[in-house]
């Protein structure tokens, strides 16, 4: 069983309550988002590199946000660690400041099939499709993304540090409360959901480490390293949102991050339409799908 280390951590970088709440922003895109915000890699460099995520859906969205004006939006997050994969549902409403998570488990029914079925076929058009057909849930963005990339990048950093709210053991390593060191397969280990129930504690986890990464990435100083960082995390990311949607994002919707609610997708039709209902609520628009 392999005890991470712990490490004192510097004045300066600690995480303050801002700068979770902004973490919390970059949630919404994860580290897609994070892109746009490492200015020092050069426009260019992560405009190229985000473009190289950009993966259009086919059949049209059934609705249209206008992202200038700030309309909520809806995004499908889909994350790969290892052979796990996690579907959260989030609705963004910069008026309101506010962002609902709604973990949408595996198994939830769509159609005859599970959500976990459709998504392993490979097909994300068919995945968004179902979701919205079935789960009546509409879907404006997705962004999927495998967590291989964390492995690649924290290891090509030569490690990064991260501050673990809570101390747990997974797959033979035990994590302390506190600030650790991890390499890039602990830290893939750090990120992995020990159950379905995990999934919003994974998502705290997660925000550490996208911290943790770009605060070490702002230290390289050779910039072809920087940018190999760069593309390495773009191989693993896959998304309908645009380079402009994503900018739009990151500059109006920041006070949307002052409050996250997060749930659970009920299995229960009954107690499916009250979630739906509140969630179109939220994204102001009418009840297309009930």
């Amino acid at each position: 069983m392999a005890i991470l280390r712990t490490t004192s951590i510097e004045k300066g970088e600690t995480m303050s309550s801002k700068a979770k709440k902004e973490w919390i922003g970059g949630l919404v895109l994860f580290l897609l988002v994070s892109f746009v915000s490492i200015t020092f890699a050069g426009y260019h460099t992560v405009k190229a590199a985000v473009d190289q995520t950009y993966v259009p859906l086919e059949h049209g969205n059934k609705t249209h946000v206008n992202l200038k004006k700030g309309q909520p939006f809806s995004l499908l997050l889909i994350q790969e660690n290892h052979q796990n994969t996690s579907f959260v549902y989030m609705t963004v409403n910069k008026q309101h400041e506010s962002i609902k998570m709604t973990h949408l488990p595996g198994a939830t029914q769509l159609g005859n099939e599970t959500l976990r079925t459709i998504y392993h076929r490979g097909n994300m058009n068919a995945v968004v499709k179902n979701v919205e057909t079935y789960a009546k849930l509409p879907v404006d963005y997705y962004v999927k993304m495998d967590q291989q990339s964390v492995v690649d990048a924290v290891n090509k950093l030569g490690g990064i540090i991260v501050t673990n709210k809570r101390a747990f053991e997974h797959s033979n390593i035990v994590f302390p409360k506190g600030s650790i060191r991890l390499n890039g397969k602990e830290a893939l280990v750090f990120l992995k959901e020990r159950n379905e129930q995990d999934i919003f504690t994974a998502h705290e986890r997660q925000l550490s480490v996208a911290k943790a990464i770009f605060s070490q990435a702002a230290t390289i100083p050779n910039v072809a390293k920087l940018h190999s960082l760069v593309f390495t995390l773009a191989d693993h990311i896959e998304t309908n949102a645009t380079f402009n949607d994503i900018k739009r994002i990151q500059k109006t919707y920041k006070p949307a991050v002052s409050h996250v609610d997060k749930q659970q997708f009920p299995q229960n039709e009954w107690n499916q339409k009250q979630v739906t209902t509140r969630l179109y609520k939220h994204l102001e628009r009418k009840e297309l799908f009930l």
